[in-house]
């Protein structure tokens, strides 16, 4: 049977660095799972790290959407792929990493290596495993355009009105993301008007998966966001948020809202002062962490694994070696 390898946890515990000493060891090639990264131009604040003189090499497009920018970046000997895919005002969403990934990841198997899916957005890692049947529900610009203005609250309101049982199962991150309150909206209405909710669940099928998570305790995680934080500060963080600042009418939402950048932007609105700035940024990247973790925790398929252990690489390496026999 077929296999792909996960490589999951929170922002800042080490996933692509273990990917990376893995992938020579055991014949792979990566690909990324980290919403910000799929952007052109979110480089640094996002940490894609690439190598300074590594060039992206294109491929075949495998989709019929014309704006994926589909190939790979060498790490080193590593092809990683799935970086760079869109330009910054394009609204990426799960159903374009379903339509890319799982051709993507064909295609490695296809020359005889293994697939290793990194990054922490654990909603496209959940849409790769186990599907999401509203995934082809499509989007609705003049609702999402309409909605877009009205608070938190007022969003709560609609979809308790238009969908309760949906609003019941809501958890409490799904209550405060503005975004996830309008997709809801959305789904409702359509279901409203077409009568159905599920269609065809694109996912990975007929694979045998492994799926590595790397914790540590929260006082560790934080502080290695915030010296990776301040890492990024001087390797040029803030001349990329000026060049993106540049166009932020037409930026995607994404974009506008991604860990790192709405804080340097904050700044570059006139809101805050940069020292602010570089300390929400943090309090940002502390946050997420902390809903990646809660997350991940809820999936009994992941073998966790403590990065603040001796030589836990080794352990890692000895349970993929069991399941590639």
């Amino acid at each position: 049977m077929n296999k792909v390898l996960f490589v999951v946890g929170p922002t800042a515990s080490g996933k692509t660095s273990l990917a990376l000493d893995l992938a020579p060891k055991i014949n792979g090639v990566i690909l990324n799972a980290d919403s910000r990264q799929v952007y052109k131009g979110l480089d640094i604040i996002s940490g894609k790290d690439i190598p300074d003189k590594a060039e992206f090499v294109k491929t075949e497009n495998p989709t019929k959407n014309k704006k994926y920018n589909v190939g790979y970046y060498k790490f080193n000997s590593t092809p990683v792929y799935l970086l760079d895919l869109v330009t910054p005002t394009y609204e990426f969403n799960v159903y374009d990493y379903l339509d890319i990934t799982i051709p993507t990841i064909d295609k490695v198997i296809g020359l005889d290596k293994i697939p290793i899916v990194v990054g922490g957005t654990g909603f496209y890692i959940k849409a790769l495993l186990d599907g999401i049947a509203t995934v082809n529900i499509p989007q609705d610009k003049k609702l999402r355009k309409r909605f877009e203005g009205l608070q938190i609250e007022e969003l709560q309101k609609i979809i308790k009105k238009k969908d309760p049982e949906k609003f019941l199962k809501m958890n409490e991150s799904d209550f405060q993301n503005k975004r996830r309150l309008i997709r809801a909206i959305e789904i409702a209405q359509y279901v409203k008007k077409v009568g159905k909710r599920e269609g065809k669940i694109a996912k990975l099928e007929n694979m045998s998966v492994l799926i590595i998570g790397l914790t540590a305790t929260r006082e560790i995680i934080n502080e290695r966001i915030d010296e990776r934080v301040e890492k990024r500060i001087t390797q040029g963080a803030l001349d990329e948020a000026k060049k993106l600042f540049d166009n932020y009418k037409n930026l995607s939402e994404q974009v506008k809202t991604g860990g790192g950048y709405r804080d340097l932007f904050e700044y570059l609105k006139g809101n805050i002062a940069l020292e602010e700035a570089v300390e929400k940024w943090k309090v940002t990247e502390h946050h997420i962490a902390k809903k990646q973790i809660v997350w991940f925790q809820k999936d009994k398929r992941i073998k966790w694994f403590d990065i603040t252990e001796n030589k836990f690489e080794i352990k890692v390496k000895k349970i993929i070696d069991k399941w590639l026999k």
